[in-house]
């Protein structure tokens, strides 16, 4: 389960907690996110753009 938030502000430099699940965090505008973006996250930004504040995505 993941859950998504809009940060109006935002104070530090975010930081990777677990390197072995991820290998690089950085800020993207949500109208240019990066070409390789995981299939549920770019669900969730069309989703928000769209107005939809809350989808199941993977649920068979």
């Amino acid at each position: 389960m993941d859950f998504f938030f809009i940060a109006e502000k935002w104070k530090g430099e975010p930081i990777i907690k677990e390197p072995n699940k991820c290998d690089d965090m950085s800020w993207f505008a949500m109208t240019n996110p990066p070409e390789e973006i995981l299939a549920y996250v770019k669900d969730v930004i069309e989703n928000y753009k769209d107005g939809i504040p809350f989808i199941e995505s993977g649920w068979e």
